[in-house]
């Protein structure tokens, strides 16, 4: 419960898409058993042009960003800064379109081979000793139930049972994250949205009023042209009819 609330806490402070992430890995650096490493990716481009689109297009995101590591030893050289590419997010995560489709967190596991292989190659946890990684957790991170805005690796307690309890903590995490992006993500989106709205209305209003001028101008001309045709300066001077 301590994360939670730590995490909480942090993400609270958040004023921009950009700091929410960071304030997400400040939240999971300090030291949990149970939590021993993270890999945290979130959806690349515009955070506005990801949080408009529609279900089946957010379940394809091909652009990914790392945003940060916990824990994850230096040696480990196969996690990409970027993954434009299905292939390439084949060739890192093979169950990726799969896991990202799932309402809940999935635990992947060596002895199935749901586990890439780098995670049991290249990361130990460091917990009384050096402790080969033979199971992790897939956690997306969503908005709503359709936008998925990032999603984490996370390690899992050699040393534990991964139990109903375990279970429980997991779902706990994933759905404050939910709650947190689904409070944290249209504020920021409003705020741009409405900073654009007010910019619009400003230049709409400034080409209405040129519109306006330009339309009396038009108007004008014509009657000013056909007065000075008209009406010579004899006819406009005034003349004493009287007899």
């Amino acid at each position: 419960m301590a994360l939670l609330l730590r995490l909480g806490q942090y993400i609270a402070s958040s004023r921009e898409p950009k700091d929410f992430w960071q304030q997400l890995l400040l939240a999971l650096q300090g030291d949990h058993l149970d939590l021993p490493f993270a890999i945290l990716y979130s959806a690349g481009g515009d955070i506005n042009e990801t949080l408009s689109e529609s279900s089946e297009l957010s379940q394809t995101l091909r652009n990914w960003t790392l945003e940060g590591l916990i824990r994850v030893p230096e040696k480990c050289t196969s996690i990409p800064k970027r993954i434009n590419t299905e292939q390439a997010m084949e060739d890192f995560l093979p169950d990726f379109y799969d896991l990202v489709k799932q309402e809940s967190p999935t635990l992947l596991r060596e002895d199935d081979g749901t586990l890439p292989e780098f995670i049991s190659r290249e990361i130990t946890v460091s917990m009384d000793g050096e402790h080969p990684c033979k199971s992790a957790i897939f956690l997306p991170i969503r908005s709503t139930a359709d936008n998925v805005l990032g999603f984490m690796i996370l390690g899992v307690n050699p040393r534990r049972q991964f139990d109903d309890d375990y279970k429980a903590f997991v779902e706990l995490l994933s759905r404050a994250l939910a709650t947190s992006m689904a409070v944290s993500f249209p504020l920021f989106f409003f705020k741009k949205n409405s900073w654009r709205t007010t910019r619009e209305i400003l230049i709409y209003n400034s080409r209405l009023f040129f519109l306006k001028k330009k339309s009396a101008e038009v108007k004008w001309l014509p009657s000013k042209q056909i007065m000075t045709a008209t009406f010579s300066p004899e006819d406009l001077q005034y003349k004493n009819t009287k007899p």
